[in-house]
């Protein structure tokens, strides 16, 4: 019976611990396909009004907006939007989409302890995808 307890609570030990590196992985998994569709939010906003729209960061709140309908979204805690011409300023402007449906973004990445995602632009569609930097 000590042999089957101790059995039992090395593979729930075992199970938990992979569980827990794993939930990482999928914050930022889910927070890069979530704001990958709010971009593409953006660009459609954009297209339709004929106008500017500029997608900000505000590191202070963690939040993410677009300009032209004011929505916004959270980051997660363990999640990080990394910049690499910019220090702490108030707010960045991380994607431009103009009424045409082209876009700018700037060169930015999407960092967890041990993950990053780069955006990647496919210019046919409009859309941003971001993948696992290898």
């Amino acid at each position: 019976m000590l042999v089957v307890l101790l059995i039992i609570s090395v593979t729930m030990g075992l199970f938990f611990g992979i569980n827990y590196r794993q939930k990482e992985s999928v914050v930022i998994r889910s927070f890069s396909s979530e704001l990958s569709m709010f971009m593409v939010a953006a660009r459609g906003q954009a297209i339709v009004d004929g106008r500017e729209n500029f997608c900000l960061y505000f590191p202070d709140s963690r939040l993410v907006t677009e300009e032209l309908k004011g929505r916004s979204m959270p980051v997660p805690e363990d999640v990080e939007l990394v910049f690499a011409d910019h220090d702490n300023l108030e707010k960045l402007v991380f994607a431009f989409f103009s009424p045409d449906g082209s876009m700018v973004l700037e060169n930015f990445s999407i960092h967890s302890p041990e993950h990053k995602f780069l955006p990647r632009v496919d210019p046919l569609m409009g859309r941003v995808r971001f993948e696992p930097e290898i």
